[in-house]
């Protein structure tokens, strides 16, 4: 069979919202990646900064996959959540989020990883 076995999506269906739909039609995992910005934005103030890092993580990851799943027809058990180690965080931000791995999953509805 062509095609592929997973998507790692790094924007989460920010940079192409289309992606959403590819991975319905393929019905593979797909990792939704948390960043913020773009390669070249992501490490600015504005995309470090956060209110509660885990919390807003979880919060817009989560935006992202209800509606990958209601609008675009994405099983929710194909969503793998990636907190997006490095990417729009501080050295600080990604110590206290590897801490707290637990709390972005449970943020998740029942049958998302």
């Amino acid at each position: 069979r062509e095609g592929a076995d997973i998507v790692n999506d790094v924007s989460s269906g920010g940079f192409d919202r289309g992606i959403y739909d590819v991975v319905a039609s393929a019905g593979v995992p797909y990792v939704m990646m948390h960043m913020r910005g773009d390669p070249k934005t992501m490490q600015s103030e504005e995309n470090t900064t956060y209110g509660n890092v885990v919390a807003d993580i979880a919060s817009e990851l989560g935006r992202k996959a209800a509606r990958a799943v209601r609008e675009h027809s994405v099983v929710p058990w194909n969503i793998i959540s990636d907190p997006g180690i490095g990417f729009a965080k501080t050295h600080a931000q990604n110590e206290l989020i590897l801490g707290r791995l637990a709390a972005i999953q449970r943020a998740f509805p029942s049958g998302f990883l």
